[in-house]
C-alpha cells in the first residue's frame, strides 16, 4: 500500500507473486526508492526475495536474493541501511559448524541501488549463536546491534560493532548489556547521538547512549513490556518518546 497525502488514505499496487512471501521489510535505498525483502519457506528451506519499488504504476516481480555459501543456509531477518554510494544488507542464517547449526550474520553490498549484490561474506565468527540484527547509520558511520546467545547457557548479550561501507567490522565489537536474557534491539538516532533500546529479563526496557568511543552503561526506562518497544523521534527531531506493549489483567495495552 502507499501513500500521497502523508497517511490519510493508501492506494493498494500490485506484486506480482505466485509464492507466497512472509516477513516483509521495505527500506529505502540509495538514489531514492525504495526496497521490499521477504522471505521464502518451502518444507525444507527458506530463501530471500527482494524487488526494487521505484515506480509504483507498475506491478513488481521479486528477485531471488544469491546466497550460495557450502557451509550456510536459511539467510533470514534482513535488515537494510542506505548510504551515499553504497547499500548495506545484514541478515542471520544457519552456519553449519562442525556438527551442529549455529546462527552467524552475513552481510552483502550494493553500489546500484540493490539491482545487484556483492557475494555474501561472515560477519561473527564466534561459537555462539548471532542473531536479530538491527542497523543504522547516523550520517558518519554505520552500526550494526545484535543478540548473541551464548551455546553453553541460557545468557543472551546484546552487541554492538562499527561497520564500513563495504559492511566490514571497522572495531572490536562492544557488549552493551550485563547479563541474563536480552533480547530486541533497537537502534535509532536522537540529538545527532545513537541510542540503543533493548529488553531483559522478564521484559524490562533498557537505554544506552553512545559516547565518541564506547556505549554508556543501560539505563531501565521500564519494568514490563510483553513486546518490542520502539523509540518515537517527533517534531522535527525535538521529542523522544518510547512504547512498548504491556500485558494487563490478560489484556494488552
Amino acid at each position: 500500500f502507499l501513500s500521497k497525502d502523508n497517511a490519510k488514505s493508501f492506494l493498494e499496487f500490485d506484486l506480482e507473486n505466485e509464492i507466497p512471501f512472509i516477513a516483509p521489510r521495505v527500506f529505502s535505498k540509495t538514489g531514492g526508492g525504495f526496497i521490499l525483502f521477504a522471505t521464502e519457506s518451502d518444507s525444507e528451506s527458506l530463501f530471500l526475495n527482494y524487488t526494487l519499488l521505484d515506480d509504483f504504476s507498475s506491478p513488481h516481480s521479486f528477485s531471488k536474493f544469491d546466497f550460495s555459501m557450502e557451509d550456510a543456509q536459511n539467510p533470514f531477518a534482513p535488515t537494510f541501511v542506505s548510504l551515499k554510494e553504497s547499500d548495506i544488507l545484514v541478515f542471520q542464517a544457519q552456519h553449519i559448524q562442525e556438527s551442529r547449526l549455529v546462527f552467524q550474520l552475513y552481510a552483502s553490498t550494493s553500489y546500484d541501488g540493490g539491482k545487484t549484490w556483492s557475494p555474501s561474506e561472515m560477519l561473527t565468527h564466534s561459537d555462539s549463536s548471532n542473531q536479530n540484527p538491527a542497523l543504522l547509520y547516523d550520517g558518519k558511520q554505520v552500526i550494526l546491534c545484535w543478540e548473541r546467545s551464548l551455546l553453553t547457557s541460557s545468557a543472551t548479550e546484546i552487541f554492538c560493532a562499527i561497520l564500513d561501507k563495504s559492511a566490514h567490522f571497522v572495531e572490536s565489537e562492544q557488549k552493551i548489556s550485563t547479563g541474563g536474557k536480552n533480547v530486541s534491539p533497537v537502534p535509532f538516532l536522537y540529538s545527532e547521538k545513537p541510542y540503543i533500546l533493548f529488553q531483559h529479563g522478564g521484559g524490562e526496557v533498557f537505554l544506552s547512549a553512545k559516547s565518541a568511543i564506547l556505549w554508556e552503561n543501560p539505563t531501565k526506562i521500564a519494568n514490563e513490556s510483553s513486546g518490542k518497544a520502539q523509540a518515537v523521534v517527533a517534531f522535527g527531531g525535538k521529542n523522544l518518546s518510547f512504547v512498548w506493549q504491556k500485558n494487563v489483567e490478560k489484556k494488552s495495552e
